[in-house]
Order: C-alpha cells, then structure tokens, then sequence
C-alpha cells in the first residue's frame, strides 16, 4: 500500500525529485539527504511515534528499507541530519506542493483566503505527581 502511495505522490507532485533537491550541511554524507527525508516522512504517513520505533520498523520490514533507498539510517542519524538540512529547500518544496495542490483546486475558497495547519510532535510533556 505504501508503495503504491508514493507513486501516486511521485505522479502527481513529483515527489522524487522534489526529495533530491533537499540539502544539508554534512561534508561527505555515507547515507544520502533523501534517504533520510524518505524515512521521515514513512514516520509521519505511517504515524509512527518515535524514530526508534520507525527505525525498528525499517529493518524488520524489507519493502520499508527499499522505500528508503536500501541503506537505512538508524533513529539518531535521523533526527542529527534533520538538524543540519537546509529549510529553504524543505520550504521550497512544500510551495510547490502548496502551488499543484491549488493549481488541482484542492482549495476552493471564495475568499481567496489560505491556510494550513500543520499537526505538531510533541517531544515531551510534563506531568506532576501529585502526593496524597
């Protein structure tokens, strides 16, 4: 199902090629940029809540490791080589994915008002212990 999801994505939003052009700042990567961003992105399709559990998930599941590009990253490779990628280039994709989505009259809006709401991760919650 999944592969048949990112094919759909790939057709209508050229998503393959919108993934390559994602940067970051490593000098000599082992793992390419989009193999990353690719298991990130399973992680929030999938909504699977960490990237250990998305990591687990990978190398249990031979179709999700060739989703990813054959090699798998592990958990902390992701989240460090999500701090070092260029967001001008992840903006740069969502406005053309934002420009084929009204482009498809996905909006439709009378107003000519936009927006999107994108779902935050929450990293941590505090939760006090109450003594009786």
């Amino acid at each position: 199902m999944m592969k048949r999801f990112l094919s759909y994505i790939n057709k209508i939003f050229d998503f393959d090629r919108s993934a390559q052009t994602i940067t970051d700042k490593r000098k000599q990567p082992y793992l390419p940029t989009k193999n990353i961003f690719y298991s990130a992105f399973i992680m929030f399709a999938l909504r699977i809540k960490s990237l250990n559990q998305l990591e687990e998930n990978i190398r249990r599941s031979k179709r999700l490791g060739l989703i990813c590009g054959g090699l798998t990253p592990s958990g902390d490779t992701i989240g460090r080589v999500f701090s070092l990628i260029n967001t001008d280039d992840l903006r740069k994709m969502l406005r053309d994915i934002n420009h084929r989505l009204k482009r498809n009259k996905v909006f439709q809006n009378e107003l000519n008002l936009q927006f999107a709401a994108v779902d935050g991760h929450e990293l941590f919650s505090l939760k006090e212990k109450r003594v009786q």
